[in-house]
Order: C-alpha cells, then sequence, then structure tokens
C-alpha cells in the first residue's frame, strides 16, 4: 500500500481498505497491548481507583463495594482491552453502573492505545 503525495499528512491511500492483509494487521496492531501498555493500563486504573476512594480510611466496605471498581474489574478491564474499542462497547461489555466510569475508562484505554 502506498501513501498518497503528502507523507506527512499521515491519509492513507483509499485501496489499502480493499487489502485485507493491510488491513488485518492495522487492526491487529492497534487492538492488542504491549505488557508495558498493559501495566500503564493497570497504573492508570487503579489510580483512578483510589481517586475515586480519596485518601484516608473513611470507607464505608471496601472501595470495589462503595464506589463499583473493584479490583476485578480492573482485571476484567485489561483482560479485554482489545475488544473495547468504543465508549459503547465499555458500557455494553463491562459491569458498570456509573457512566462517568465508562467514560475514563473509555479515555484511559484511547492515551493507552495510542502509546
Amino acid at each position: 500500500a502506498e501513501m498518497l503525495e503528502n507523507a506527512d499528512s499521515g491519509v492513507l491511500d483509499p485501496s489499502v481498505i480493499n487489502d485485507p492483509d493491510y488491513m488485518e494487521a492495522v487492526e491487529e496492531r492497534s487492538l492488542s497491548l504491549t505488557t508495558k501498555q498493559k501495566d500503564l493500563l493497570k497504573g492508570y486504573l487503579l489510580n483512578y481507583r483510589q481517586f475515586l476512594h480519596g485518601y484516608g480510611k473513611s470507607c464505608v466496605g471496601s472501595v470495589g463495594l462503595s464506589t463499583g471498581f473493584s479490583l476485578e474489574l480492573v482485571d476484567t478491564i485489561i483482560a479485554h482491552a482489545s475488544e473495547l474499542t468504543s465508549l459503547d462497547e465499555v458500557k455494553a461489555k463491562l459491569p458498570l453502573f456509573d457512566d462517568d466510569h465508562a467514560s475514563v475508562i473509555f479515555e484511559i484505554l484511547r492515551s493507552i492505545k495510542n502509546t
């Protein structure tokens, strides 16, 4: 696949859309996370979880119980990161009861996938 005349534009020749090998390679690269990206993702998610709880020891029940953002949810997000390609996917595939959580999770995923 060739780039358009302006290579700096980042715009691909539309004919590559019909090249299944090229599109499969792009999809695999954009969906799968490296170990470093998974570590970053976990760190960001744990920081967000801590932010939800706040600081100090005043938490009724567990952080997961009081915020709905459990350690199991963090593990689930990491395990299924490649499937979470849109805000709608995040909302549909994760057990969330807060749309703000879904938005933050999606933004974190987007930033990680672009590193």
